[in-house]
């Protein structure tokens, strides 16, 4: 089986280049309609918080993520040029969920059950989960300080991009967001580069719960997503590490360290149309896709079922050697692109780096996506030890996925050496 991708949306509009990418990774390409910005419908909110079941007040935005200037414009291009695929079939424009305020922000309020618009996710878990990420203040500062200056230019050109949401506000003497901290910058320039890193922290965790729920592989800009990618992984390695009482955990941290990263000439890629990057799509193709979705079934299977490190990683280095030969194929028919393959067990804790363009990387994260956001959150450990019972249902349907999860990365930096 080769899995379909969505590619999470940022602040900038999708590149052509980053779908073409991913075309020459995963089976059927999936992005969001620029609509499709928010956290979760407004009418949700009351429920998210576990106040008033059976009322809804809606109108303003939960967490939304802002654009920059010409986005809409420019989404619209994009899909004209997208058009072979769209046809094909291969590329796909969806919503999570309908938004109904998407350009009516009048306030309406609805006495009895509140309507979802279609929306998959559990209102109150995505909501604590968010909370639980955007409270550390590190986090939030290391999302956006890379590229501050760049955001700050693009905000004197557009007050759209960085939005209020009803999300970050204090309710019921929880506790405060914090705001980044940096004396070079003003109140409102603080305020609004929060704001951006809370919309990246939101978007990842509305794109990783969605592609948990239809069983695909989410796929994020490694200069937009890395840091928060980056934090919750080794949060979650992190916690459920120190669960020591529990071998499965420990069995089901080894996948962590599978790594597999293709590398394309961003140039050449750019320089091909739609029309010839499909034609790469060959039977060749196909099979190494097929083998290296195999691969990460097969590596999370030996995790759960040897009984030490060394046994997992004789056992993982012999599958790693067959699949590298058997991938030369596809390597040298892709030549003209200077495509390469690295797949390697590295190690289990991510650490950001510079971006490597042309890059496409994909990290199995040992268990499933839903777990590894719970795993990032401060109560996380709580939780686990506390609730036993709920220990025991997520490790009955952890053991019922064959496959854990995977998410993509691409234009990142390279974890094997």
């Amino acid at each position: 089986m080769i899995y379909d991708c969505l590619l999470a949306p940022s602040e900038n509009p999708y590149s052509l280049t980053e779908i073409k990418k991913a075309l020459l990774t995963y089976d059927k390409i999936k992005i969001l309609d620029p609509n499709d910005r928010d956290l979760m419908p407004s009418s949700l909110y009351a429920s998210a918080l576990g106040t008033m079941p059976f009322m809804a007040i809606e109108g303003s935005a939960v967490r939304p993520m802002g654009k920059t200037l010409g986005y809409d414009d420019y989404f619209e291009k994009l899909t004209e040029q997208l058009t072979p695929a769209i046809k094909q079939g291969l590329v796909e424009i969806i919503t999570i969920f309908t938004n109904p305020k998407a350009n009516n922000q009048n306030t309406s309020i609805f006495l009895g059950i509140p309507p979802r618009y279609d929306y998959p996710l559990n209102e109150n878990l995505i909501y604590y989960i968010y909370r639980g990420l955007a409270e550390n203040k590190e986090l939030i500062s290391n999302i956006v300080n890379p590229i501050k200056h760049s955001l700050l230019s693009k905000l004197q050109l557009n007050d759209k991009l960085a939005l209020n949401g009803m999300a970050d506000n204090t309710f019921n003497n929880g506790t405060q967001l914090p705001f980044i901290e940096d004396p070079t910058l003003s109140d409102s320039e603080r305020g609004a580069l929060t704001r951006i890193a809370r919309a990246r922290i939101s978007t990842l965790i509305k794109c990783s719960g969605y592609c948990e729920l239809k069983d695909i592989v989410p796929v994020f800009n490694g200069t937009v997503y890395g840091q928060v990618l980056t934090h919750v992984m080794n949060k979650s390695h992190e916690t459920l590490s120190e669960i020591e009482d529990d071998e499965f955990w420990v069995r089901r941290n080894r996948v962590m360290e599978l790594c597999h990263e293709e590398f394309i000439d961003n140039s050449i890629l750019e320089a091909m149309s739609i029309e010839d990057v499909i034609k790469l799509r060959s039977s060749a193709w196909g099979k190494n896709a097929a083998r290296r979705e195999t691969l990460f079934q097969s590596i999370s299977e030996i995790a759960l079922e040897s009984t030490s490190d060394i046994l997992f990683r004789q056992k993982s280095i012999n599958i790693l050697t067959q699949y590298r030969e058997s991938s030369e194929s596809l390597c040298k028919e892709r030549e003209r692109i200077k495509f390469k393959i690295k797949c390697d067990l590295a190690k289990a804790v991510m650490t950001a780096g510079p971006a490597v363009a042309g890059c496409m990387g994909q990290l199995s994260l040992g268990w499933s996506m839903g777990l590894t956001l719970i795993g990032a959150a401060p109560w996380a450990i709580d939780f686990f030890k506390e609730n036993k019972e709920h220990q025991n249902e997520i490790k009955a349907k952890e053991k019922e996925i064959k496959r854990s999860a995977c998410f993509g990365l691409h234009d990142f930096y390279s974890r094997i050496k």
